[in-house]
């Protein structure tokens, strides 16, 4: 890796313990807590174990699998008592919020590099298969060959 880029984010090993819940249920106490705790959420997202990078939004993700993230995070962070519901909540959002970004890379950096794959084909193709492909240039070729008969 080159000076200034930035490294993969790994799930943290060990338990770490949460002493103070914001109310809108974030791990902020002590606060190398609450960076891992993010660090954990994005780890998770981009794990193929729990999902997959075909599924189009957390909505559809089954709701099993949802629930073996949380169970993942509540492994590792010891979250102070009575505050279950809150970091619950705070964690779906950011792993929604996760999840957003990550396919948002994913279809910058794979699907929108490669606008030349006209009919499931990749790579150039002839000057004919873009012709035929293309919608616009289909109708052209058509009523050329209309024209003819």
């Amino acid at each position: 890796m080159k000076w200034g880029q930035r490294g993969r984010n790994e799930y943290p090993e060990g338990q770490w313990v949460v002493n103070v819940i914001s109310a809108a249920g974030e791990p902020i106490e002590p606060p190398e807590v609450c960076a891992k705790f993010r660090n954990a959420i994005g780890s998770i997202i981009r794990t193929k174990l729990v999902l997959d990078p075909t599924i189009p939004d957390l909505p559809t993700v089954p709701e099993g699998r949802k629930e073996t993230m949380w169970q993942m995070l509540r492994q590792t962070f010891v979250l102070p008592r009575g505050t279950q519901d809150r970091v619950r909540y705070y964690a779906r959002k950011m792993l929604g919020e996760s999840f957003r970004r990550w396919k948002s890379k994913l279809n910058t950096k794979y699907v929108k590099k490669r606008p030349n794959t006209i009919c499931g084909l990749r790579g150039n193709h002839s000057s004919t298969m873009r012709r035929v492909c293309s919608a616009k240039k289909h109708r052209t070729i058509s009523s050329a060959k209309q024209e003819k008969y």
